[in-house]
């Protein structure tokens, strides 16, 4: 998954930075990354 974050001044609206975030997730047993789809289908 990948987050786009933006942060704006409240006053008047002038963007202060960007970011972005990747999340991953791993197996913990294999050390191996899983689909997001599998890792979410488990869980319901």
């Amino acid at each position: 998954m990948t987050f786009n974050h933006e942060c704006y001044r409240k006053l008047d609206y002038v963007l202060l930075t960007k970011g972005i975030m990747v999340r991953l997730i791993m197996d913990m047993n294999t050390n191996k990354l899983i689909k997001i789809t599998e890792f979410f289908k488990d869980l319901i």
